[in-house]
C-alpha cells in the first residue's frame, strides 16, 4: 500500500477530507484506531479504511517518498502524531498536519495537565461532568470520591464502557453519547446532574468546546480546560483541501457549498421555533426584528424567552413538538436539545417544502440561520461555509462596527 494519499484520524475533519476526495473521484486511505472509528465512516467510493492502532514501524511500512500524508488526528493524540511524523521523516514522505484552531475563551480556568485539574478538584466538593473522553478515565480515578462525584461522558462503544466500569465508575454516572453537543444539550446535562464543574479539553470548534463552556457558565458551573499537549502549528482545513486540489488536479469550486443569501419578507409571516434554550432565544430575538409572528414550542424557556412570552410578543406552546405545529409556517427552526426530535422536525418540514434550519445538524438544514448585522439602510447576513462558528461571530461583529459608522 506504499504511496498515494493517506489520512490519519477518525476525527470529523478526517472524515470530511475522505468524503471530499471520494466525491471528486480521488483515491485515498484513511486510518482509524478503532472499530468504532471505522463504524461511523460512511461508505465512500475510492476510499480504503485501515482499522487498528499503528506504531511508527507499521506506519513506515505503509508509506514511501511519493506518499502524501495528512495528519488529521485529534489535537490531544500527541503519541499518534509523533508516530506519524517520525515515520514520514524516516521515509521522506510529504507530511501535512491539520491544525484545529483553539477556541477556549471567556470565564474559565485553564490547566496544563490532567493532574493539575485533579489537584484542583480535590480541593472542592460537588458533581463533575467529565468530557475529556475515555482515555483520561484512569487519571480521574485520583479524584476523591470520583465514583460518586464524576459523571463521565464517553463514546457509545463497548470498549469505552467496559473500561469505565472496570475502573470503578458507577453505571448510573456514565453517559454514552456521540458528540459534539449543542449548548442546550450540555446545559440539560449540567442541570439534570447538578454539575458544579465541567472538565473539557480545548478540542476546537469541531469538538464543541465553546458550547460546553457557554453551557457551564450560563448554568453556574465552573469550566475547567486542560491545555493541549503539543504547542504545534499546521494547516487549516481549507489549506489541506487546497493541497489536495493541487495534488489531484481538482477544480476547487466543486466543493465550496456556498449557500445563496436568500432574503425573504417575514413581516407578518409565521416562524415556528422548536426549543426554548439559548440558541432559540437568539433566533427568536432576531426574527422579531423582522416582524415575524413567532411561535415557540418548548416545555421550558430561558428567563429571557419567558419574559418575551409573558409580554405576548410571541405565541408559546409549553409542550413537545407536534406535526400540527408546522401548519402555516413560513420557516421552521429546530433548536431543541433532542437530536431525534430535531431530525423529525427537519423531515416534516422538508416534506412540506418549508425552509428549515436545524441547530445541531448542518446537513439537515435547507437554509443556514445567519448572524445578522443592521445598518441604517442595510441588513447583512453572514453564515459559515465550514464549521468555524467563532470566526463567523467575530466577522459579524466587525461588520456591525462598520455599519455603525455608515
Amino acid at each position: 500500500m506504499n504511496g498515494g494519499v493517506i489520512i490519519f484520524g477518525g476525527t470529523s475533519e478526517g472524515r470530511k477530507i475522505a468524503q471530499y476526495l471520494s466525491r471528486n473521484g480521488a483515491a485515498a486511505t484513511i486510518c482509524v484506531a478503532s472499530e468504532y472509528g471505522s463504524g461511523v465512516l460512511p461508505e465512500m467510493e475510492g476510499i480504503t479504511v485501515n482499522e487498528g492502532k499503528l506504531d511508527t514501524d507499521a506506519i513506515a511500512s505503509m508509506i514511501d517518498e511519493t506518499s502524501l500524508v495528512i495528519d488529521a488526528t485529534h489535537p490531544y493524540a500527541a503519541a499518534v502524531t509523533s508516530n506519524v511524523k517520525t515515520a514520514c521523516q524516516q521515509k521522506n514522505a510529504h507530511y501535512y498536519r491539520l491544525f484545529r484552531p483553539e477556541v477556549a475563551s471567556g470565564d474559565l480556568q485553564a490547566f496544563e495537565t490532567y493532574q493539575d485539574v485533579i489537584n484542583y478538584l480535590n480541593s472542592t466538593t460537588g458533581n463533575i461532568l467529565l468530557t475529556t473522553g475515555s482515555r483520561a478515565l484512569d487519571e480521574f480515578t485520583k479524584v476523591r470520591g470520583f465514583d460518586e462525584r464524576i459523571f463521565a461522558r464517553i463514546l457509545p462503544d463497548a470498549e469505552s464502557l467496559t473500561r469505565a466500569l472496570e475502573l470503578g465508575y458507577k453505571a448510573s454516572n456514565i453517559i454514552c453519547m456521540q458528540g459534539p453537543f449543542s449548548e442546550q444539550m450540555n446545559a440539560a446535562m449540567i442541570q439534570s446532574k447538578q454539575i458544579k464543574y465541567l472538565v473539557t479539553k480545548d478540542s476546537g470548534a469541531p469538538g464543541g468546546t465553546d458550547e460546553k463552556i457557554s453551557a457551564a457558565i450560563s448554568n453556574g458551573a465552573e469550566a475547567l480546560v486542560v491545555g493541549r499537549p503539543l504547542d504545534e502549528k499546521g494547516y487549516k482545513y481549507s489549506e489541506i483541501i487546497d493541497i489536495l486540489n493541487r495534488h489531484f488536479d481538482i477544480e476547487p469550486t466543486r466543493d465550496r457549498h456556498y449557500r445563496f443569501p436568500l432574503f425573504i419578507d417575514l413581516n407578518g409571516k409565521c416562524a415556528v421555533v422548536f426549543g426554548g434554550g439559548t440558541i432559540a432565544q437568539r433566533r427568536v430575538s432576531t426574527l422579531l426584528k423582522f416582524g415575524a409572528k413567532v411561535k415557540i414550542v418548548s416545555p421550558k424557556l430561558t428567563p429571557q424567552l419567558a419574559r418575551i412570552a409573558k409580554s405576548e410578543q410571541v405565541i408559546h406552546k409549553a409542550r413537545k413538538f407536534s406535526p400540527a405545529d408546522l401548519e402555516g409556517a413560513a420557516i421552521v427552526l429546530a433548536a431543541t436539545n433532542d437530536r431525534e426530535a430535531n431530525h423529525k422536525i427537519a423531515e416534516l418540514a422538508a416534506a412540506k417544502s418549508i425552509p428549515v434550519s436545524v441547530a445541531d445538524c448542518r446537513e439537515e438544514c435547507s437554509f443556514f440561520f445567519p448572524a445578522v448585522a443592521f445598518g441604517e439602510d442595510i441588513v447583512a447576513g453572514l453564515v459559515s461555509v465550514g464549521e468555524d462558528h467563532k470566526q463567523t461571530v467575530q466577522t459579524a461583529a466587525k461588520i456591525r462596527d462598520l455599519l455603525s459608522t455608515i
